[in-house]
C-alpha cells in the first residue's frame, strides 16, 4: 500500500516554500520550528527525495521541491473545496469566496456592491485581495483565489471569463490647463502636446489607455509616474499634467478632487472591458456567473 503525505505535512511544506524561511513558516502556521522541520523531514523520507536545500544563510527549493509545491498547492486547494462544499451547496453565493480585484477597479466598483451582497447573501464569506493583474491571474490558476475582477484586453490564457461592462477612458485635467476639447472630446493630438501622468509599469490601465487611444509612450511627454490613481490625481490637481481615468472611478474621485474636470476621449474605441475570470475546472461556475450579474452595473459619472 502506498503511503500518502498528510495534509499537515503539505501545509508545513508549502509554508516553507512560500517563506523560504523556517522561522517565518513556523509563525505562519502557529507551531515551533522543530515541528516544521520534523514534518518536512518526514515528507522527504516518505517521497524519497530532497525538497529543500538548507544552509545556515538560506533555504531554497530543489527541482523536485518546486514540482512538489505545485501539486501540493493544488491538493490543499482541493481539500479546502471539499471542506467548503456543503456550505456552498446550501444556495447561491454561500460559504467562503476569495475574490481578487485590480487597484484601478476595486476601490470604485466594490463599495456600492458589497452592502447589497451582504444583505442578499448573509451566508457569503467574501474575502478580498487587491493586486496587479498578472499576480491575480497566477493566484486564480493556483487556486489561492476563486475568481478575480480584471480589465481586458489582457491575455487570460485558459481561464474562463464573464463580461461585466465596458468603461470609457476619460482625461482628468484642471480648468487652468486650458485643454482643447473638441465636439467628441479630447483628441490624441491634443494629448501629445500635454504633460501626461501615467501609472507605473505593471498597471494594465496604463497600457490599455495608451493602446485604446492609439498613443505610444515614447512619443509623448511623460513627465511623472505614480503607483496609484489617487497620487496621479493629486498631481493633476496642482496642474502638473493630465492623466487617464477609468469611467467607474470618476464618482469617487470627484469627491476628493472637486476642482478636476473629467472629459471623455474623442476616440470611439477608448474603452476597456471589465470582466470576472475563474478556473475552468471550478465547481463554482454558477456562483461566479451569479456574482458577475451582481456587479455588472457600475455607477455612471
Amino acid at each position: 500500500m502506498t503511503h500518502l503525505p498528510s495534509p499537515q505535512q503539505l501545509k508545513y511544506f508549502l509554508a516553507v516554500a512560500d517563506e523560504l524561511n523556517f522561522g517565518r513558516a513556523a509563525k505562519r502556521c502557529f507551531v515551533s520550528q522543530s515541528t516544521i522541520s520534523g514534518a518536512i523531514n518526514d515528507l522527504e523520507s516518505l517521497l524519497g527525495t530532497r525538497l529543500l536545500e538548507r544552509t545556515k544563510r538560506r533555504v531554497s527549493l530543489t527541482r523536485e521541491g518546486s514540482a512538489t509545491a505545485v501539486l501540493a498547492r493544488d491538493v490543499m486547494n482541493r481539500l479546502e473545496e471539499v471542506a467548503n462544499l456543503a456550505q456552498t451547496l446550501k444556495g447561491p453565493l454561500s460559504g467562503k469566496l476569495r475574490l481578487g480585484v485590480i487597484p484601478t477597479i476595486g476601490p470604485f466598483l466594490l463599495p456600492p456592491v458589497l452592502p447589497k451582497l451582504k444583505q442578499e447573501y448573509p451566508g457569503l464569506n467574501l474575502q478580498l485581495a487587491e493586486n496587479l493583474t498578472p499576480i491575480l491571474l497566477d493566484e486564480v490558476r493556483a487556486g489561492t483565489l476563486d475568481c478575480a475582477v480584471i480589465a481586458l484586453p489582457y491575455s487570460t490564457g485558459d481561464l474562463e471569463t464573464a463580461h461585466l461592462f465596458n468603461e470609457r477612458f476619460f482625461v482628468a485635467h484642471t480648468k487652468k490647463q486650458a485643454v482643447k476639447i473638441g465636439a467628441r472630446g479630447i483628441s490624441t493630438a491634443e494629448l501629445k502636446m500635454r504633460d501626461v501622468l501615467l501609472l507605473n509599469d505593471g498597471h494594465c490601465l496604463k497600457d490599455q489607455a495608451l493602446a485604446a487611444c492609439k498613443l505610444v509612450e515614447k512619443e509623448m511627454d511623460v513627465s511623472l509616474q505614480a503607483a496609484s490613481l489617487i497620487t496621479l490625481l493629486g498631481m493633476v490637481n496642482t496642474h502638473l499634467g493630465v492623466t487617464f481615468v477609468p469611467e467607474t472611478a470618476i464618482p469617487v474621485l470627484r469627491k476628493s478632487f472637486p476642482a478636476i474636470q473629467y472629459t471623455r476621449m474623442a476616440e470611439a474605441n477608448a474603452v476597456r472591458k471589465v470582466c470576472l475570470c475563474w478556473r475552468p475546472q471550478s465547481y463554482r461556475r454558477a456562483d461566479f456567473e451569479h456574482l458577475a450579474k451582481m456587479i455588472s452595473k457600475p455607477a455612471k459619472p
